[in-house]
């Protein structure tokens, strides 16, 4: 029910993307790039590159009660949902055109 991902630097994170949309609850480094989908649920879930941060972090998550780790595998996948391409290319679309107006958003 959780993917550990301690990467360091690395792009995006597609394979955390795809374990958001079924469902697991991330734990990610703050080098990776797919961090931003994952503060979007709970900046909790970033973490240092250390190990005990990442076992702390786990061991927070294992001790959830069962509702609110329901809850936050939930939010989880609604997060990964907003973060696919159609809202991508959509805001890529308003971004250009204010900066073809010569506007900043």
């Amino acid at each position: 029910s959780i993917y550990v991902h301690p990467a360091r630097g690395e792009a995006w994170g597609i394979s955390i993307q795809e374990a958001m949309a079924a469902g697991l609850i991330p734990v990610v480094s703050d080098w990776t790039g797919a961090k931003e989908c994952v503060a979007a649920v709970s900046e909790k879930l970033i973490v240092p590159i250390d190990s005990n941060h990442v076992a702390d972090t786990i061991k927070w998550i294992l001790e959830l009660p069962d509702n609110e780790k329901e809850t936050l595998a939930n939010k989880v996948k609604d997060t990964a949902k907003s973060f696919s391409d159609v809202p991508a290319v959509e805001l890529f679309k308003i971004n250009f055109n204010l900066f073809l107006k010569g506007e900043k958003n």
